[in-house]
């Protein structure tokens, strides 16, 4: 099972203690903030840290060749992506 982003807003302000103050459109509006502002520190190469959550980092994708299950070999540019490193409290969150 996964949880859309629209599951998680519903999820943060059923949660919330002060449902009653802060709507559900404020809070997808800071949801959408703290993801455009992982995305946009992290295309610079910068690291984003979040105590006890994990590390978004930029990482470098080598070209490479690639075999197709047909046995075609395509061409694969390189490329970027973000990976993400989770904390110990996480992974012991995780693990238990």
């Amino acid at each position: 099972m996964s949880i859309s982003k629209s599951d998680l807003v519903t999820e943060i302000i059923s949660g919330s203690k002060e449902k009653d103050i802060v709507s559900k459109a404020q809070i997808e509006r800071i949801v959408d903030a703290v993801f455009d502002k992982i995305i946009e520190h992290v295309s610079t190469g910068e690291s984003v840290i979040i105590n006890k959550f994990g590390t978004f980092e930029n990482v470098d994708r080598a070209a490479r060749d690639k075999k197709t299950p047909q046995g075609v070999t395509v061409s694969v540019p390189a490329s970027k992506a973000m990976k993400f490193h989770m904390s110990l409290s996480v992974k012991a969150k995780l693990n238990t």
